[in-house]
């Protein structure tokens, strides 16, 4: 599995270069190593999370079910914790085909629960498609985590929607426009980690890397934490289980931007603040 591969390979590099080059200055090794192996977990959990989800027992309750232009109703049960992946199955077309209502489709999906309603809205696109939108997504008020592609590039099979209430629902297609999927088959799986979470470790790892690497001179620490803790956020957002790496390593430019420019940028300004400090003193 490529995409696992791929997360791997970006964690472990980042946690055993900067544990070998902290061994290296003798910048508090042991307490470095730690922050980055919990900072490392963080996207290797979340990464997993997103491409292998939990998925429920169809016998235990209506999780499943397919919808298309002719098959516009569907009843659905959200567990706490769950969200909605659908997935597209496509029209069989010929390889030249340019067409662009036979490339994409784009859907309106309207949730109604117990005491709360509200719209999700995707684009399944071809990998042949343009990437002008040829065709209307209509609908308000989508709330969407993830778009997902499959192994090829610019393909959209795939997307994940997580909503604002659970238990029963009742599920109606509101758009229906393009000709490029056969049908849209809807799950409810596991939801990745909350959002609000993977922030806060964000936060937290980030001012005890700024600390520590202020402190002890323990360079580039707090940009390689801070980059690990983000690309998790970022992962959940982007990732789903038809992933190739051009998702996976699309979530790593914004969280190299955040991690190693902004928080590292700000570590590098208290290490000169604490240098000139110490000059000062002497």
């Amino acid at each position: 599995m490529i995409s696992a591969v791929i997360i791997g390979a970006v964690v472990i590099l980042t946690v055993g270069w900067q544990i070998k080059y902290l061994m290296e200055r003798k910048a508090q090794p042991l307490l470095g190593a730690l922050l980055l192996l919990i900072a490392g977990s963080i996207p290797a959990y979340v990464g997993w999370k997103t491409i292998q989800p939990a998925h429920l027992d169809p016998a235990s309750g209506p999780f499943q079910a397919k919808v298309s232009q002719q098959i516009t109703e569907a009843e659905l049960e959200i567990p706490p914790g769950h969200a909605l992946l659908v997935t597209a199955t496509l029209v069989d077309i010929d390889e030249d085909e340019t067409d662009p209502q036979k490339l994409k489709t784009a859907y309106n999906l309207k949730l109604r629960g117990s005491n709360w309603e509200q719209s999700a809205s995707g684009l399944i696109k071809r990998d042949s498609a343009g990437a002008d939108d040829a065709v209307d997504v209509g609908g308000a008020g989508v709330r969407e985590t993830g778009r997902k592609r499959s192994g090829r590039l610019g393909e959209d099979l795939q997307d994940r929607f997580e909503f604002r209430g659970d238990g029963a629902v009742q599920l109606a297609v509101t758009n229906w426009s393009g000709t490029a999927a056969e049908t849209l088959d809807l799950e409810i799986v596991e939801a990745p980690p909350p959002k609000a979470w993977l922030w806060g470790a964000v936060v937290g790892l980030s001012i005890l890397a700024l600390l520590l690497e202020v402190r002890f001179a323990a360079d580039q620490l707090a940009g390689n934490v801070a980059f690990l803790a983000l690309w998790a956020v970022f992962l959940r957002d982007g990732v789903t289980p038809l992933d190739g790496w051009q998702e996976i390593s699309k979530a790593v430019l914004p969280s190299a931007l955040l991690g190693w420019g902004a928080v590292g940028g700000i570590a590098y300004l208290g290490v000169k603040a604490s240098a000139s400090s110490g000059k000062k003193d002497d």
